[in-house]
């Protein structure tokens, strides 16, 4: 595959006007430019919005977000899928916050959303794929489909608490959409997300697979330069940290022995988990 660069005058991650430097390394086909400021990784060529549709539609529908599908298939029979991570920060986030309104962006099938509606949230979800967002309807879930060559258009001062899983990673216009989440929380309300950490031991043995390659992961992160984009945007209290604590999804020794390196921090955490407020 070859790709056609362009410089770019702003950098896509913090807005800094500044010549993107290239790291050297080349995953599927596309070279990996970092930012001189914020140290944020990412390509230079962005995936038409056609191509973004096609991409997570078939993801979503027949390819390899599979365990997306198994969720629905849970929530459909009236199981809860297994998520306690994800349900533990929000426990935490709702000991921070008195408001319930909540904004998922990138939400899939929306089995996030039924959890968070469990709990009292009015809830809304957009996402850039259709077939994710009539999975979201079959459930319930209100959920909006739009185009991924802007972010989705939001109202002022309108959510408590904006979540983004997994997400960062594949929109091309970050700063366009830290802005847009900046500007639609209330004073005082809380961003929270998670990304793949560009330490984990698979990136730097340059095993990406294709779920984490370009053109589906455009954008990488480390610790640093995640805190780094948080606080250009004008976010403040800003918490990114390395998740340490893993839940076994089956028996045994090779991954309750990865589980334990992660957690005594012996082996480089795969997740990066960041949490910033509005000021007031």
């Amino acid at each position: 595959m070859v790709e056609v660069f362009m410089i770019e005058l702003n950098c896509r991650f913090c807005g800094e006007s500044l010549q993107p430097t290239s790291i050297g390394r080349i995953v599927n086909g596309y070279e990996l430019f970092s930012c001189p400021k914020c140290e944020s990784i990412g390509v230079l060529s962005e995936p038409t919005p056609d191509q973004v549709k096609k991409i997570y539609d078939e993801l979503f529908s027949v390819g390899g977000y599979d365990q997306h599908r198994e969720e629905f298939r849970l929530i459909k029979q009236g199981k809860v899928p297994r998520s306690p991570y994800r349900h533990l920060l929000l426990k935490f986030i709702e000991t921070r916050l008195k408001g319930r309104k909540m904004l998922e962006i990138g939400g899939g099938i929306g089995s996030f959303g039924v959890y968070a509606e469990s709990r009292g949230w009015d809830y809304t979800d957009f996402d850039v794929s259709e077939a994710a967002v009539n999975f979201a309807h079959d459930l319930g879930i209100k959920s909006n489909c739009f185009s991924s060559a802007n972010p989705p258009s939001l109202p002022s001062a309108e959510y408590d608490l904006v979540v983004m899983w997994e997400v960062i990673e594949h929109v091309y216009d970050v700063k366009g959409y830290l802005d847009e989440i900046y500007r639609t929380l209330k004073p005082g309300g809380m961003y929270l997300l998670s990304t793949p950490n560009y330490y984990r031991t698979a990136y730097q043995k340059s095993d990406f697979g294709i779920l984490g390659s370009p053109p589906v992961h455009i954008n990488f992160f480390t610790k640093k330069a995640l805190e780094s984009i948080l606080t250009e945007s004008g976010f403040e209290k800003v918490n990114v940290y390395k998740r340490r604590l893993y839940f076994p999804t089956k028996l045994s020794f090779r991954e309750s022995k990865t589980i334990f390196q992660r957690l005594l921090a012996l082996e480089e955490s795969p997740t990066l988990i960041g949490i910033a407020r509005k000021p007031q």
